[in-house]
């Protein structure tokens, strides 16, 4: 496909190879269309595309599902936008003002592990696992700082557990769904956050239908990026250290846990403590007497 861009050859940006999610193949390698920026940093942008988005990424970010990625790392490469530009999508390329890339191969995301859900052995292992995870600094810091952007909105403490339980233990979801989708700041708040670590839960323990098309159904009502994200999560999808961190509190797995915990904590603000909420208030409202000792 020619480029957009009409200058020479000479006078165009640098043409950089991607690999790209095969989430995403067909996003990029749809019809040339415009695409809108929505957010831009120096490890990557967030673009609208359609009705969808796609994250450009460099090497040292988080793997998004969905993501492009390039070989650079954040700082080596300079977009050349802000939010609210334009940029050209489709035909197997992006053209950013400062640079082009190139899908030049493909990456499979990783995706959290399926579990046999009538497995007693696992259930114990988990529930024994988790109870003790609950109890970790790291964790019990993880609670407080979602219990602290609950404060400052004047509702009660520990609302992210409260809710999660609360949307795992509706045999209909919407309304609880509805209270946490879009509640925080940021391009992912903390309400969608602890979403996603729950149904990933629910996705390994194949009981995820109902809270996903939940999750689907009333997406519209939170940000675009976080919309793709869920999306993404309801089929199973995450970063890699968000599924291996999954898989081990699913399987009870104490050592594997504690590996990937500081990982999961690490990623954004608060977004990687929101989701360890859920993960762990999944857990507890499958497990009542989990839940029990966790409280």
């Amino acid at each position: 496909m020619d480029s957009w861009d009409v200058r020479p050859a000479r006078l165009r940006p640098p043409l950089v190879p991607a690999a790209v999610s095969s989430l995403s193949t067909q996003t990029l390698n749809g019809p040339v269309r415009a695409a809108r920026v929505l957010a831009a940093y120096p490890f990557g942008v967030y673009l609208e595309v359609g009705r969808g988005v796609l994250p450009v990424l460099t090497s040292d970010a988080v793997a998004l599902p969905t993501s492009v990625r390039v070989a650079a790392r954040a700082g080596e490469v300079q977009w050349g936008v802000s939010a609210g530009d334009e940029v050209v999508v489709g035909g197997g390329r992006i053209e950013c003002p400062a640079l082009h890339l190139r899908a030049a191969r493909t990456w499979r995301p990783t995706r959290v592990r399926a579990f046999p859900p009538a497995d007693a052995s696992l259930t114990s292992a988990s529930r024994a696992s988790c109870s003790n995870h609950m109890q970790e600094p790291a964790v019990r810091d993880a609670t407080s700082a979602s219990r602290g952007s609950c404060m400052q909105e004047g509702s009660e403490s520990g609302w992210l557990v409260d809710g999660i339980r609360a949307v795992v233990g509706s045999a209909h979801p919407s309304e609880q769904v509805a209270r946490l989708l879009g509640r925080g700041p940021g391009l992912t708040p903390s309400g969608d956050d602890a979403l996603a670590g729950a149904v990933l839960v629910e996705f390994a323990l194949g009981r995820s239908q109902k809270i996903a098309d939940a999750v689907r159904a009333r997406s519209g009502t939170t940000t675009a990026v976080s919309r793709a994200l869920l999306g993404a999560a309801c089929q199973g999808y995450a970063a890699p250290q968000v599924v291996a961190l999954v898989d081990a509190a699913v399987a009870g797995d104490d050592a594997a846990f504690t590996i990937h915990l500081p990982r999961v904590l690490a990623i954004g603000h608060t977004s990687g403590h929101d989701l360890v909420t859920g993960v762990l208030a999944a857990l507890a409202a499958r497990q009542p007497s989990f839940g029990r000792s966790a409280a």
